[in-house]
């Protein structure tokens, strides 16, 4: 069977493959691995090289990337993918105040996306979909600074060996 050789999990979650969604390439030339509780982080994609398998994505295990889930894998950087200096932004004339998440300064990296958990909304042998919704979802959403109703959508796929990756945000409030 096409992939029976590949690594089970990549580096650093070997004790800990139950919290990973294992993909692999129907020509057995690719494997990756997803992490639903850690923002849906693409955490690990290889390719077969000759008779070994190559890494391609930089990764850890899961306490490294509960520290630093923007750091490792593939993560989603959403809804802010910089820095909001100042923790502060403003959007149809409202100001809104984030919770700073840089220790010892004020501002706010990155998002909320790749630090949550996401719900698997469906899975095959070569693919996955995963969803995050404000709505339900983001918990403290009062304390959150993001009052938007947003569906966060993720499908990871491995395609003739290629790693394909695919993300949506549907606008789902009164807000435009």
């Amino acid at each position: 069977m096409a992939g029976m050789d590949a690594p089970l999990t990549p580096p650093g979650w070997e004790d800990s493959a139950g919290r990973l969604v294992r993909l692999v390439d129907a020509g057995g030339g690719a494997v990756a691995w997803v992490a639903p509780e850690f923002g849906a982080n693409c955490v690990g994609y290889a390719v077969r090289r000759g008779e070994g398998w190559a890494q391609v994505l930089h990764a850890e295990g899961p306490e490294a990337l509960g520290a630093a889930p923007t750091r490792y894998g593939f993560p989603l950087l959403c809804p802010f993918p910089g820095h909001v200096l100042g923790a502060r932004y403003r959007w149809a004339g409202v100001e809104h105040a984030l919770p700073p998440n840089v220790p010892g300064q004020q501002r706010y990296v990155h998002g909320f996306a790749a630090a949550l958990p996401w719900r698997v909304t469906r899975v095959e042998a070569d693919s996955v979909v995963a969803e995050f919704a404000t709505a339900t979802d983001l918990p403290d959403r009062a304390g959150s600074g993001y009052p938007f109703d947003v569906r966060l959508r993720l499908t990871v796929r491995l395609v003739g060996g290629a790693l394909a990756v695919a993300f949506e945000a549907t606008n789902e409030g009164a807000a435009e």
